[in-house]
C-alpha cells in the first residue's frame, strides 16, 4: 500500500481543521474595565469645572525661558530616551510575534568530498574520492490552530501600548518637574532680593542704634540685639543664595543645557508678576480622568497583556500541528560516475505535551496569578490618580482662598509705609520706626511671594494629575 494517499489525506485534514479553528483563540477575551471611582470630586473645581483641552498649556505662562527649558528637556533628557528605547523594543517584539504566524523557510547548499574504501583485492583496499553536491529549499509552518500565537501577538501589542503610555507619562512628569524647578528658582531669586532689602534695613537700624548707644541715647543691649538681627539676616541671605544655586543646578540637569546657556535663558524677558493658566480640563465626573492619565492607560494595557498570555499558556496544553516540506537536488560523483536525484518531502507532524503537561499546567497557574496582580495594580493606579487630583485641587483651592488676604496685606503695608516715610521727612516719625515698618512690609511681600509660588506649583500639579492632556488616541 502506498503512503502517498495517506499523506494527502492527513494534509487535507490539517488544512480543514485549520480553517475551522482559524477564527478561534484559546483563553479569555479582555474587556476594557470600568474603574470604581467616586461619583464626584470632593475638592472645589477651579473655573467651575468648565472643560477645555490642555493645548499649548505652558505657553499660557508667557515665559519664553520656561518654554525653552521644557523643549530642551524633551530633547536631551536621558529618562525620555530610556522610555523611548523601551517603546521601540516593545514594537520590535510585536513584529517578531507577527513573524511567528508566518511560515519559516531556508535555502541550503552543501558540498562534501571524502575518500572511502570500496572493496579489497590482492593488493589491499580499493579507495576512491566521493563528491556530493546538494541544494534544497526547506519550509516549516506551525499552524496556529488554537490561537496561541495570536494571543502572544495580542500580548506584545498590548505591551507596546503600555510602553507608549509610559513614554507619554515620562514626558508629562518631566515637563511638570522642569516647570516646578523653574518656578522654585524664580521664587528663590525673588526671595533673595527681599532678604537683601531686609538686610539693608537691618544694617541701617544697627548703625543708627550703635551711634545712639555711643551717644548715650540707647542702651548697649538694643545695639547688640540689632547687630545680632543683622547677622541672622545675613546668614539667611547666604542660605537662600545657596538654595538658589542648587535649584539652578537641578535645572541644568533636567534641561540638559550647559550652565552658560541656562544663565542666558534665565535672562530672557518675561511678563511681570505671576501668571496662572486659565485653560484646564477638569471634568465634573472623575471617570473622565481615566481617559487622560497615561499611567492608567499603561496599567490597563499591562492587564490586557497578562490576560492574553493566559491563552498562550492554554495553547501549550493542546496539540501542535506543523507542516514541513523540502525540495532539493543532489548530485554524487564517485569512481568517475555521476548520479543525480531530486529528493522532496512534505507532510504534517503532530506533537502532544505528554510528559510536559504538568509543567504547562503549573505555568498556566502562574499566568493566571499574574492577571490578578495586573488587575490589582490597575485598581491601585486608578485610586492613586484620584488621590493626586484631589490633593492638587485642595492645594490650589487653599492657595486661592488666601490670595486676596495676602494681596490686601501687601497693599495696606505699602500704603502705611508711604505715609510713614512722609511723616519721617517731616520729623514726625523716627528712622527706627520707618525701618521696622519697612521690614514688616517686606515680610508681607515674602508671604505673598511664597503664596504665588504655591499657586503656580498647584497648577502644575493639576496639569500633571490630569495627565497633561495626553490621550490614548494620540499618535
Amino acid at each position: 500500500m502506498s503512503c502517498r494517499p495517506l499523506t494527502g489525506r492527513l494534509t487535507l485534514m490539517s488544512l480543514a481543521l485549520a480553517s475551522l479553528l482559524g477564527a478561534c483563540a484559546v483563553g479569555p477575551n479582555f474587556k476594557a474595565p470600568t474603574p470604581v471611582v467616586p461619583a464626584a470630586w470632593q475638592a472645589t473645581l477651579p473655573h467651575d469645572g468648565q472643560p477645555a483641552q490642555l493645548l499649548a498649556w505652558w505657553q499660557q505662562f508667557n515665559d519664553p525661558a520656561l518654554t525653552t527649558f521644557i523643549e530642551a528637556a524633551e530633547t536631551l533628557n536621558p529618562s525620555l530616551d530610556t522610555a523611548l528605547a523601551r517603546l521601540r523594543e516593545a514594537r520590535a517584539t510585536a513584529w517578531l510575534d507577527v513573524a511567528g504566524l508566518l511560515p519559516d523557510g531556508s535555502a541550503n547548499a552543501e558540498f562534501k568530498r571524502s575518500r572511502s574504501i570500496f572493496g579489497f583485492d590482492n593488493q589491499g583496499a580499493l579507495t576512491g574520492l566521493t563528491e556530493v553536491r546538494s541544494r534544497s529549499l526547506d519550509a516549516r509552518w506551525e499552524l496556529d490552530l488554537f490561537g496561541g500565537k495570536r494571543r502572544a501577538l495580542e500580548a506584545s501589542r498590548a505591551r507596546a501600548r503600555a510602553r507608549e503610555a509610559e513614554w507619554n507619562d515620562a514626558k508629562v512628569s518631566l515637563a511638570a518637574e522642569v516647570a516646578s524647578t523653574y518656578s522654585a528658582l524664580r521664587s528663590c531669586e525673588a526671595r533673595v532680593l527681599l532678604q537683601q532689602a531686609a538686610l539693608q534695613s537691618r544694617r541701617q537700624t544697627r548703625d543708627l542704634l550703635a551711634l545712639k548707644a555711643r551717644a548715650g541715647l540707647a542702651s548697649s543691649v538694643e545695639a547688640a540685639l540689632a547687630d545680632a538681627a543683622d547677622a541672622d539676616t545675613a546668614t539667611l541671605v547666604a542660605a537662600t543664595q545657596a538654595q538658589c544655586a542648587r535649584t539652578r543646578n537641578a535645572l541644568v540637569y533636567l534641561s540638559g543645557l550647559a550652565p552658560a546657556k541656562v544663565a542666558a535663558t534665565l535672562a530672557l524677558p518675561r511678563s511681570e508678576g505671576a501668571v496662572h493658566p486659565k485653560v484646564v480640563r477638569i471634568d465634573t465626573l472623575p471617570a473622565a480622568l481615566i481617559r487622560q492619565r497615561p499611567d492608567v492607560a499603561a496599567a490597563e494595557a499591562e492587564w490586557a497583556a497578562a490576560n492574553a498570555e493566559v491563552g498562550v499558556g492554554l495553547a501549550q496544553l493542546l496539540p501542535a500541528v506543523t507542516l514541513t516540506g523540502s525540495l532539493g537536488k543532489e548530485r554524487t560523483d564517485v569512481l568517475g560516475q555521476s548520479f543525480e536525484v531530486s529528493p522532496w518531502k512534505f507532510g504534517p507532524s503532530v506533537s502532544l505535551p505528554v510528559l510536559s503537561a504538568g509543567r504547562a499546567v503549573a505555568g498556566l497557574q502562574v499566568l493566571r496569578v499574574r492577571v490578578d496582580g495586573a488587575h490589582a495594580h490597575y485598581e491601585d493606579v486608578v485610586r492613586q490618580a484620584i488621590r493626586e487630583v484631589e490633593d492638587a485641587l485642595v492645594t490650589l483651592a487653599a492657595a486661592n482662598s488666601r490670595a486676596d488676604d495676602a494681596t490686601r496685606a501687601v497693599h495696606r503695608y505699602t500704603t502705611v509705609l508711604a505715609a510713614t516715610e512722609a511723616r519721617q521727612r517731616q520729623g514726625l516719625a523716627s528712622v527706627l520706626e520707618l525701618e521696622e515698618l519697612r521690614r514688616v512690609g517686606l515680610q508681607a511681600d515674602d508671604t505673598l511671594l511664597a503664596l504665588e509660588h504655591e499657586r503656580t506649583t498647584a497648577w502644575i500639579a493639576v496639569y500633571k494629575a490630569l495627565g497633561g492632556g495626553w490621550s490614548r488616541h494620540e499618535g
